[in-house]
Order: C-alpha cells, then structure tokens, then sequence
C-alpha cells in the first residue's frame, strides 16, 4: 500500500512476466465487478432497483419539462 499524508493513494500488486495484461485486467473487472455489487446495493437501498423503464421515462420527461421552462 502506497500512502499520501496517511491516506492510501495505491497499491502495488505482484505480476509475473509472462502474463502482466492478464494480471492487470483481472484487477481492473474485479473494481468494476465491486462497483457494481455497490451500485446494486444502493439502488436496493433507495428503491431505485424497482423503478420500471416507464418510470424512469416519466422522471426522465419531467425533467426535460423543468429545464426548458427554465430558459
């Protein structure tokens, strides 16, 4: 772990000559994989994860409305 004034900035992960782009793309999908666990949760939490798509089409509508009432 790679720190800044206390606060951790990176982290350095062992690789091994033959397969460093396999090694690296592994650790990238497996931060995309976590951020998708958190934004699932989160939606769970809000009750964003039961919207229907015509839900969100009305919110969506809603907001152009305001907008170009605003200009």
């Amino acid at each position: 772990m790679i720190t800044e004034d206390g606060v951790p900035r990176s982290n350095r992960v062992p690789t091994s000559d033959a397969t460093p782009i396999e090694e690296v793309r592994e650790v990238v999908f497996a931060r995309a994989r976590k951020a998708v666990r958190e934004i699932r949760a989160r939606a769970a939490k809000t009750g964003a994860a039961d919207l229907t798509n015509a839900d969100i089409e009305r919110e969506i509508k809603a907001v152009r409305r305001t907008r170009a009432s605003l200009d």
